[in-house]
């Protein structure tokens, strides 16, 4: 599946680990990010990166996860930047989820109509991040 705004897969794959490179140029969607949170670290493999949270614009959020843990931190603000999110993945081989990372990043990321229709900044109230990054500055 094909999301405006996602970037190229990027697989390695050796003889009994994987590695996948997922980015987007384009925002996460907050409610559909807490959904799908969990498929993000929930398995027998590694992960870290940042990403563009889009009831948080300015803030680069950070990630780093392995078997269900997850660890979410806040490096500054993008500044001249432009945002992104780039999450690295790797794994063995006899347990691969990289097809089931790529759809779950891609339902995540908002779609061209929603770009079109609201922008990439949405106050929110409430958005996840709260127990890592505290209560967002922007409120609906």
């Amino acid at each position: 599946m094909q999301v405006s705004g996602q970037g190229p897969r990027r697989d390695v794959e050796t003889r009994r680990a994987w590695r996948i490179e997922l980015a987007a140029s384009v925002p996460l969607h907050p409610q559909r990010w807490q959904w799908d949170i969990d498929s993000l670290v929930d398995g027998r493999f590694r992960s870290r990166g940042c990403f563009w949270a889009l009831s948080r614009p300015q803030q680069v959020g950070v990630w780093e996860g392995a078997g269900g843990q997850l660890s979410i931190g806040a490096l500054g603000p993008w500044g001249r930047a432009r945002p992104f999110t780039r999450w690295l993945f790797n794994g063995l081989l006899e347990d691969d989820p990289r097809d089931r990372l790529e759809e779950v990043v891609a339902d995540i990321v908002l779609t061209e109509a929603e770009l079109r229709s609201r922008g990439t900044h949405w106050d929110v109230a409430t958005n996840g991040l709260e127990p890592w990054l505290g209560r967002t500055s922007q409120v609906a």
